[in-house]
């Protein structure tokens, strides 16, 4: 997922306002340009003490292409936040207070369809996490805590079926422990201790009958 998605996207550069008194505490228009000449920011926003203060919305650009658009609240990333591809595709939709991740995430396939969703808590993941195939069919489902795999974690091959079914203890596997075939068949079955098989541990062929124990 990515976390550093706005990483260098509030660079301060030499601003160009589209006011006149550049010492007017009142919220106006300021963008900002590439080397280039292209469009680089656009944003609604007030000089104080010298300091241009993003506040209202925001629209960054790349190569004169729309590629996140929000609202600032004194510098800091507020509300509904949507990042685009190059060639215009909602690809994600981010949630923040106070410049932070807090409240739904959403990742689009740039065809469309949900590729993940979640939810932040003060800029950690909390809550099921889960990841989906373009199919539309899900790929896993992962407990989060505080921003650590933590709870239930469950995998899934494209066709559906359930690939691996387990518990996590702060992104260790740690206690029942069942992993599957494609064709819906138990493939191991046991319970784990910090990452490690704690008791007999039974291995199945395919077509279901037992192995080892």
């Amino acid at each position: 997922m990515p976390a550093n998605l706005f990483a260098g996207f509030f660079i301060s550069f030499f601003l160009v306002s589209l006011g006149t008194n550049k010492l007017c505490s009142q919220n106006r228009v300021f963008e900002t340009y590439q080397k280039d000449g292209l469009l680089k920011e656009k944003f609604e926003g007030f000089i104080r003490n010298g300091d241009t203060i993003k506040h209202g919305s925001y629209k960054y650009f790349s190569g004169n292409v729309l590629r996140q658009e929000g609202l600032m609240s004194n510098s800091k990333a507020q509300g509904t936040w949507k990042v685009y591809s190059q060639d215009a595709k909602l690809i994600q939709q981010i949630n923040f207070e106070n410049g932070e991740r807090h409240g739904n995430y959403v990742m689009f396939f740039p065809q469309g369809g949900i590729c993940q969703q979640g939810s932040y808590n003060s800029g950690a993941l909390n809550g099921l996490f889960y990841t989906y195939y373009e199919n539309g069919n899900t790929e896993s489902i992962t407990e989060y805590l505080n921003g650590t795999p933590h709870g239930t974690l469950k995998l899934f091959f494209e066709n559906g079926l359930l690939f691996k079914d387990c518990t996590l203890n702060h992104g260790i596997e740690h206690g029942p422990f069942k992993q599957y075939f494609d064709n819906g068949q138990i493939n191991y079955l046991g319970t784990k201790q910090q990452g490690s098989f704690a008791d007999s541990l039974k291995v199945y062929y395919k077509n279901g009958k037992l192995q080892r124990t």
